[in-house]
């Protein structure tokens, strides 16, 4: 049998400690990232359990959506989503700013790239939280749930997100599947957690998604007036 050599192991280990350090991201998050995909009910069952291999729900969203930007940044932000905006719509604000065109649309993708993401989730945090604590049958936070939801879709829609962010195509692909993403991931989580039969999924499945995407409606408006005034009046 072949022997490990101990300081094989100890400076692996010591690889593992300086890139979770640098990211994050150690063996619990990338245990979560795991079954987050695969075994996503687990994860929210066990998230805040004593003795559960997860990190803290809320820790694991921050740390995601920090990588999740920061790619996004590497990418060239999101100015695929922004190059469908019509440049008639944004001329008398290009005019205001007193910056060329190319100019206002760097700083506009900038400051969306920062607000959209964080607007975004907290715009939907307090209605998965409302109505993850009327219908979890388990002894479990509703905060919990609520973050264990969002890093599960956060995580699901990464792919299509790092897409929308280098196209218009892209851009309008990930909008449509957006909905498909939710209903799986509401299934897939959801079973015996938020609802039990069928008549539970379909009705509160639809509540659910009205209410998330009329808040991330208004959160994207927001998102895009404040990034509107951030390029105009921001030198």
């Amino acid at each position: 049998m072949t022997q490990r050599d101990p300081q094989d192991e100890r400076g692996g280990g010591r690889l593992r400690e300086v890139a979770a350090d640098a990211t994050g991201f150690g063996a619990a998050e990338l245990r979560m990232t795991r079954d987050l995909i695969l075994h996503p009910r687990r994860v929210v069952t066990e998230q805040t359990a004593p003795g559960s291999p997860y990190p803290k729900p809320l820790r694991y969203y921050l740390t995601f959506n920090g990588l999740f930007l920061l790619l996004i940044g590497m990418l060239g932000g999101f100015e695929g989503r922004l190059s469908l905006v019509e440049a008639e719509a944004l001329a008398p604000f290009v005019a205001e700013s007193g910056k060329s065109l190319d100019s206002f649309m760097a700083d506009l993708d900038q400051w969306y790239s920062i607000l959209v993401v964080p607007l975004v989730a907290l715009s939907f945090y307090p209605v998965l939280r409302f109505l993850f604590g009327r219908w979890s049958i388990h002894d479990r936070t509703a905060q919990g749930q609520a973050f264990t939801f969002m890093s599960g879709w956060t995580l699901w829609g990464a792919p299509f997100g790092l897409a929308a962010a280098l196209s218009p195509m892209a851009s309008l692909t990930s909008l449509a599947l957006g909905p498909l993403l939710l209903i799986l991931l509401f299934f897939r989580m959801g079973r015996d957690v938020w609802w039990r039969n069928a008549g539970e999924f379909v009705l509160r499945f639809l509540a659910l998604f009205v209410l998330v995407h009329i808040a991330m409606l208004l959160a994207g408006l927001l998102s895009m007036v404040l990034a509107v005034i951030g390029a105009t009046y921001a030198p």
